[in-house]
């Protein structure tokens, strides 16, 4: 919810409640990865250094539909001239982690 309404617009805690204040102070730049897993089991990570999201579509609130926010996000060049970078490997089969 920070990432689509601001650090300071969402405030609280599952136990306590949460507060999203939708207003419109843009949103501060920040980092954004993206993961995903690819059908042939392969790990693809999307990072973006730069990032700011630059629209919010309309969130329809349905009682038979999940709740999902699309937002645009647009890559900023960074200082080494690069927008995103895309990482892919197969998942370790060895059990150990690292």
């Amino acid at each position: 919810l920070k990432a689509i309404f601001g650090d300071s617009n969402v405030t609280g805690t599952l136990s306590t409640g949460i507060t999203v204040k939708k207003n419109a102070t843009e949103i501060d730049e920040a980092v954004y990865v993206i993961e995903t897993i690819m059908q042939n089991g392969a790990l693809h990570r999307i990072v973006i250094p730069r990032g700011k999201l630059s629209e919010l579509a309309d969130i329809p609130y349905k009682s038979n539909e999940l709740l999902g926010y699309e937002a645009t996000l647009n890559a900023l060049v960074d200082a080494s001239g690069q927008s995103s970078y895309e990482y892919t490997k197969m998942p370790s089969t060895s059990g150990t982690s690292g």
